[in-house]
């Protein structure tokens, strides 16, 4: 004998509304990345994509992915569960990793919470921090070092925090300074 009620804010028209306007922002970015397709190089032209246009906004309370859709700021929330979202679309397996990060380093330094993503491309799990890569943007260059990131570069910044076990990320096929022959080895 439980009772659930849900209490809603929105009418089903302003619903609707706003999934249009989510809609209309997603096919937008579609259009000027030029592709959809579930490949690392779609990953990549989002995660650039998110890096120069859109910005963290720490007094931004909306944690929605409607906050960086179309208001083009957020905070870690919300920019996770956009890119959750957005890889959803195409087809990539994308979850939500809940932690904290330790060092700032150029990036957010907080011990307060902190939300990223891991995906799944070729059947292995990568880290991706787009909220660390939008916060260091400020017109500069993209920081990559948090595109398909092992567990290992992960945890130099990062700490996991995670209810459910994260699954090992430890290939670096796609980790973006490897994948691109930029990386010195010794």
């Amino acid at each position: 004998g439980h009772r659930v009620e849900f209490i809603y804010n929105k009418t089903r028209a302003e619903i609707a509304s706003i999934n249009a306007e989510i809609e209309a922002s997603i096919i937008a970015m579609f259009r000027d990345i030029g592709r959809i397709d579930p490949s690392y190089e779609t990953v990549k032209a989002v995660y650039e994509y998110m890096a120069r246009n859109y910005s963290y906004d720490a007094t931004n309370l909306d944690q929605s992915l409607y906050s960086v859709m179309i208001h083009r700021s957020g905070v870690c929330a919300s920019f996770s569960r956009s890119f959750q979202f957005i890889m959803q679309i195409l087809g990539i397996p994308c979850t939500v990793v809940y932690g904290r990060l330790t060092r700032s380093e150029g990036v957010l330094g907080t011990t307060l919470g902190h939300e990223w993503n891991l995906i799944q491309l070729d059947g292995k799990w990568y880290h991706v921090d787009v909220t660390s890569a939008v916060s260091v943007y400020n017109g500069k260059e993209v920081n990559y070092r948090f595109l398909c990131a092992t567990t290992e570069d992960i945890l130099k910044t990062h700490v996991i925090e995670n209810l459910v076990p994260v699954p090992e990320c430890n290939s670096s096929d796609y980790e973006f300074f490897r994948y691109h022959g930029l990386c010195v080895d010794t």
